[in-house]
């Protein structure tokens, strides 16, 4: 499962049907509809009922929407970190944690002696 999956079932559930949410996502409708078919096989079940006014949730893609809106709302896009740090703004909490642990696991992996300096980064230029 990749996180396109999540965004894609999440878009056809806020839009109401394919056609918006390939709008949306600036998608080809037959790519949206082949990444659901992947989701779906995966989890051999159907998140959706298609009709001719469009998609509803079952009851399963109902309880698979809520896990993947908060998993989605987790993940910070590299893009993002980027124009925050570009604007001089401080980065959200939770990506501050996640760069910490980052830094903590990677200085636990090397030998001792062999650590990184612990010198700041150099600011971020924006370029």
């Amino acid at each position: 499962m990749k996180l396109n999956h999540l965004r894609d079932v999440v878009a056809v559930a806020d839009r109401g049907g394919l056609r918006a949410a390939a709008r949306h996502l600036n998608l080809a409708q037959p790519a949206l509809t082949r990444s659901l078919g992947e989701i779906e096989r995966e989890l051999d079940a159907s998140l959706f009922e298609r009709g001719a006014r469009g998609t509803t949730l079952t009851a399963t893609g109902q309880a698979f929407v809520a896990r993947a809106r908060s998993i989605l709302n987790e993940v910070l896009p590299a893009s993002d970190i980027v124009l925050v740090r570009r604007a001089g703004l401080p980065l959200p909490p939770a990506a501050t944690a996640l760069a910490d642990l980052l830094r903590r696991a990677a200085a636990a992996s090397v030998p001792a002696g062999h650590a990184p300096s612990q010198q700041a980064a150099p600011a971020f230029d924006g370029g």
